[in-house]
């Protein structure tokens, strides 16, 4: 898994270097920053391999408390986070049918039109708990659900994330949450291929393929139904919004007024952690924190010229800063290297889920594959993913301690 992320975020680094769609090509220092990082990845990898390896991972006592566990979650799936996140998805079909175009009611999911969403009902609670609560449960869903199938072959926990994550695609009239699926489907497929204990096997790599082929055609449709043209899809969509973020790094990297320059030692990184305490600091007991994910988001907001394109003309991105704004952020190219270093070294540690059935591993290994996959379009670290990731960890390993260690 490592080395399928290492070579995706590679090769759309390779691609924005010949400039193939327009965009600007990054310049040799700023190649000098990815290269230190894709390096120290590889030295976190040895460090690993080369010390003291405890080959008693952190496991659950028996396989039948991660049982329960998985079932309560599965359960909370349906009957919670399924009616909520369809309640939401039948709001914007009324709100499509009686107020708003597609695209005035994309503006409106974001409150940019009056600064509060009539998706959630014009109040910043409802659209904090949708943002700051719903979509880590929905990332958590996700990990939880590669943990079971690593574990016992199931799908059922993940094959519900991937529908709830179109349903949010939907219902924000956005396109991630269908990335997302396709990307789960694939490497859900590649994991396949290294369980031999699963049956059936012909039949599954069918219905992935299926999945993964309706869910692209209905991306194209839609974007055909808009009046987009070929070129526009897969130049500006397709290459555009795979290659972008490196100019725009390179573009910040060489401002010697970027925020990217006001350090801030792993706030940056970690920023996503802190947007619900915050809110709830701010909103119940009087504080005036200010967010830094929202600091970072505001800041890159802003629509930047990175290059010109024949057919599609001027080409302007915004929001696209990748995972290496916030590295470089929180202390220029040391810090790069430190993150490097932690994430080989991290990566190499929890693979060994993969083969000893580990859960809680499991859904550290993959929160950290979707760090790096997603990590080239905007820094993804400062939105729900670490959240997630901690629902999902805490989800084992608090029965863990406080029910099963007890019994």
């Amino acid at each position: 898994m490592l080395i399928f992320a290492i070579s995706w975020f590679f090769f759309w680094n390779l691609l924005s270097s010949f400039s193939i769609s327009g965009i600007n090509s990054p310049k040799q220092s700023t190649q000098f920053v990815y290269f230190l990082f894709y390096l120290s990845v590889l030295l976190g990898v040895y460090l690993d391999y080369t010390s003291e390896r405890n080959n008693t991972t952190n496991k659950l006592e028996n396989a039948g408390s991660i049982e329960v566990i998985e079932q309560k979650y599965s359960q909370l799936l349906k009957y919670f986070v399924v009616p909520v996140m369809v309640s939401f998805l039948l709001r914007t079909i009324y709100l499509l049918i009686t107020r708003y175009s597609i695209a005035q009611m994309r503006a409106e999911v974001f409150g940019l039109n009056t600064g509060t969403s009539d998706l959630f009902y014009r109040s910043i609670s409802v659209t904090n708990f949708y943002w700051l609560v719903m979509h880590p449960i929905l990332w958590a869903s996700l990990l939880i659900g590669f943990a079971r199938f690593i574990r016992t072959g199931k799908l059922n926990i993940f094959m519900w994330a991937i529908v709830l994550f179109v349903v949010d695609s939907l219902t924000t009239i956005g396109r991630f949450g269908i990335h997302y699926a396709i990307i789960s489907l694939v490497t859900m497929y590649g994991l396949y291929l290294l369980k031999d204990q699963i049956p059936n096997k012909r039949k599954i790599y069918v219905g992935l393929f299926s999945c993964v082929l309706i869910l692209i055609l209905v991306f194209l449709m839609i974007q055909i139904r808009k009046g987009k043209s070929l070129e526009y899809i897969f130049g500006y969509f397709l290459l555009g919004y795979h290659t972008n973020s490196f100019a725009l790094f390179d573009m910040e990297l060489h401002n010697p007024n970027s925020l990217i320059y006001d350090y801030t030692f792993g706030l940056s990184f970690f920023s996503g952690l802190f947007e619900l305490p915050i809110f709830l600091l701010n909103s119940f007991l009087g504080f005036s924190i200010q967010s830094i994910s929202g600091e970072i988001g505001s800041y890159l907001n802003a629509d930047r010229l990175v290059g010109h394109n024949e057919i599609l003309g001027d080409l302007y991105y915004n929001a696209f800063g990748s995972n290496f704004f916030v590295m470089f952020r929180d202390g220029g190219p040391f810090f790069v290297g430190v993150y490097g270093l932690l994430f080989g070294f991290l990566y190499s540690k929890f693979s060994s889920s993969l083969k000893e059935f580990n859960p809680i591993y499991s859904t550290l290994l993959i929160g950290l594959y979707y760090i790096l996959i997603y990590g080239i379009f905007k820094p993804f670290t400062t939105g729900e993913i670490l959240p997630g990731i901690l629902i999902a960890f805490s989800v084992y390993k608090i029965p863990e301690i406080f029910i099963f260690r007890k019994k």
